[in-house]
């Protein structure tokens, strides 16, 4: 074999190893993101179990019925902002996560374009 065989077995192999390390990357930052997802569930979940106890609390110490009615009208009213902008939260942290796991991948794509343009020598 010569040396120009044994100089593409080598390109090759290190392209190969390039892809993998770029799949990894994005397993990684992938893994970190759902991991920031969790714990913004959790810390969601925790706030709206707390929220939800100060509203039964506030409901069953209601006296009358307008103040029922005034508890559950507050509450729903929290919930409803903290869905919104928690929606808008997950939304932002999902295209970021969406984004940075491509990353990697996506400049290996391009190195794969950029190797396919280039003439052959």
């Amino acid at each position: 074999m010569t040396n120009a065989t044994f100089k593409g077995f080598d390109d090759f192999a290190t392209f190969g190893q390039a892809n993998i390390d770029a799949l990894v990357q994005a397993s990684t930052v992938f893994t970190k993101g759902v991991e920031e997802l969790s714990k913004e569930m959790a810390s969601l979940a925790h706030t709206s179990l707390e929220t939800g106890a100060a509203a039964a609390k506030k409901t069953f110490a209601a006296r009358t019925i307008k103040d029922v009615i005034e508890a559950q009208s507050d509450f729903s009213k929290v919930s409803l902002e903290k869905l919104l902008a928690n929606w808008a939260r997950f939304g932002e942290l999902g295209v970021k996560l969406a984004t940075d796991t491509a990353s990697p991948i996506a400049a290996r794509a391009n190195a794969v374009a950029a190797m396919v343009a280039r003439p052959a020598t």
